[in-house]
């Protein structure tokens, strides 16, 4: 399954988030995600600091293949949902509208990869990032 649609960002981030877990930190300058996804929340960092991207979230029953990289940077992360409730999420508030509950299979472990522009667009409007999603382990 696939969702698109536009996303907040703020701080230079937005988040997924277990709908038990805290918000996370926002990722280092530098970073693409932060290192807290074991405690249920993944800050994922964008270049520009206030406005909007474009986000595709594939929720897939299988790991993918790899990332095509070209201009693309990608990182990695198992997630933890112990609620079964995994959302995409703006800084400061809950679930975005538009996007489903990520956990599509309950509670478990998730393994994230996000892929986002190697560089700045030139029109900040031009940020593009993809979340690929699937079940690593329940």
């Amino acid at each position: 399954m696939e969702y698109s649609g536009w996303v907040a960002v703020s701080y230079h981030q937005y988040q997924l988030r277990d709908d038990l877990a805290q918000p996370p930190d926002i990722p280092h300058q530098g970073e693409l995600i932060n290192d807290e996804a074991d405690e249920g929340s993944l800050g994922i960092r964008a270049f520009q600091h206030t406005g909007r991207i474009k986000l595709t979230v594939r929720i897939l029953a299988a790991p993918p293949s790899a990332p095509a990289l070209q201009h693309r940077r990608h990182a990695e992360a198992v997630l933890v949902s112990e609620s079964g409730e995994l959302y995409v999420c703006e800084w400061g508030s809950g679930p975005v509208e538009g996007f489903p509950n990520l956990a599509a299979d309950g509670p478990g472990s998730y393994r994230i990869r996000v892929q986002a522009p190697a560089n700045a667009p030139e029109d900040a409007e031009d940020e593009e990032h993809q979340i690929e999603i699937w079940l690593e382990s329940a």
